[in-house]
């Protein structure tokens, strides 16, 4: 099976310290997706400024520790920085195939930020950017349901940016995993 990218929202990441956060399922089906070998799991750097908010000085020393794990693992940060023209703006974006001009990559944060609060579009802007094959979170309320509210307007912008990016929360992930997996044997 060819390699799958799969977002992990900050809540994913930032729920390891805070079991009750997830429910049984997803929790299961976390473990399960972790142990595929065609799935590489993808972040970025607006994870860790948001870990890094996080008020309990050892909890966020923790997630520190954790973010520095993940960004030694090999293709799996994406990185942007932010400041410049436009403010809070993904540079660097031609890496991953590039998108055109900067004028029109802000135009599409700009109309993501139109339906998600700004930081959760910021992590929305990433994985649809670079391409990944899902958006993993735990978050039902400011995305998923988000999601489904907006699923017109979002399939625009998904399908001027010839982007496949699906949203899933960890439990359903694992079903369309397994059902590929089965299907293609």
């Amino acid at each position: 099976m060819e390699k799958i990218k799969v977002y992990l929202d900050n809540c994913i990441i930032s729920a390891i310290s805070r079991i009750e956060q997830i429910s049984d399922e997803d929790a299961e089906a976390l473990a399960q997706i972790s142990d595929l070998h065609f799935v590489d799991f993808i972040t970025s750097d607006k994870s860790l400024e948001e870990l890094l908010k996080t008020p309990n000085e050892k909890r966020r020393n923790l997630f520190k520790v954790l973010y520095s794990f993940l960004k030694k693992l090999p293709k799996t940060i994406l990185v942007a920085e932010h400041g410049g023209t436009y403010g809070e703006f993904m540079y660097g974006y031609t890496l991953y195939g590039g998108w055109g001009e900067e004028e029109d990559i802000y135009h599409f944060v700009t109309e993501i930020k139109k339906i998600f609060d700004k930081d959760d579009a910021m992590h929305i802007s990433y994985a649809i950017f670079h391409h990944c094959d899902y958006f993993l979170t735990i978050d039902e309320k400011t995305i998923l349901n988000r999601v489904k509210i907006n699923k017109q307007k979002l399939n625009r912008i998904l399908d001027i940016l010839s982007s496949k990016t699906k949203f899933v929360n960890p439990a359903d992930l694992y079903e369309k995993l397994k059902i590929n997996l089965n299907h293609k044997r």
